[in-house]
């Protein structure tokens, strides 16, 4: 039996609904850490190698 106040459309809707938000959650944090990542990366002053002849 469905719970109350709640058919199973819409248990099933609030599901998917649940699953489209945590989709979207992961895909920002993700981005947040490859945002935070390149910027590290670039603010490095190694990060850029020596060009060649430079050596002496």
């Amino acid at each position: 039996m469905a719970a109350a106040g709640v058919g199973t459309g819409g248990l099933l809707l609030s599901v998917y609904q649940t699953r489209y938000h945590s989709l979207q959650f992961a895909c920002l944090v993700a981005q947040i850490v490859a945002v935070i990542d390149i910027w590290k990366f670039l603010a490095d002053p190694d990060a850029a190698p020596e060009p060649p002849g430079s050596k002496d």
